[in-house]
């Protein structure tokens, strides 16, 4: 759906800009059941993505803190893992119903946000899996290491293009 999509509009030269232009734009694939098929898509990503990305920070930020908490306990034995997710689902709820907010906005705003934060994050899991005293036999080694190595850089080179593209409309 996504690939199809992105190639109707790019050939169109059709900056894409909401949900309907997208629902529109996989017509001559889908049909005339296009929007439904596109709602039914973005409806079942959205609810995953919500429950996935709100559990996993509860889990992170348990697991950082040293606190119990798990989808197996009872509340009362992890408190404050399931008022974290509730409260993620509640300011997501939020997010979502504040008039005049574009949705399609926000979605681009958080994967800049991830694109400047990978590399971060790469910076940090090659330093882990380089260190010996650390990972022990499983050390990254030869390839392994200048593979991830260049992997990290070209990922980073795509996340400067991609906010290059986004802030500079290239």
């Amino acid at each position: 759906m996504i690939i199809a999509t992105a190639a109707t509009l790019f050939v169109n030269k059709i900056p894409l800009v909401s949900g309907e232009q997208a629902a529109i734009a996989i017509k001559p694939f889908a049909g005339e059941l296009a929007g439904t098929l596109f709602a039914m898509g973005i409806l079942n990503a959205g609810f995953m993505g919500l429950i996935v990305v709100s559990l996993s920070t509860a889990y992170a930020f348990s697991e950082f803190f040293g606190l119990q908490g798990s989808l197996d306990s009872n509340f009362k034995q992890s408190k404050s893992f399931y008022v974290l997710f509730g409260i993620q689902l509640v300011l997501a709820t939020g997010f979502s119903l504040i008039p005049g907010v574009s949705l399609f906005s926000l979605v681009i705003i958080t994967q800049i946000i991830n694109a400047v934060a990978l590399p971060l994050v790469f910076y940090y899991l090659l330093k882990l899996t380089n260190d010996k005293s650390l990972m022990g036999e499983y050390k990254n080694k030869g390839f392994q290491k200048w593979f991830t190595i260049v992997g990290s850089v070209a990922i980073f080179i795509a996340s400067l293009a991609t906010l290059a593209a986004t802030f500079f409309k290239l």
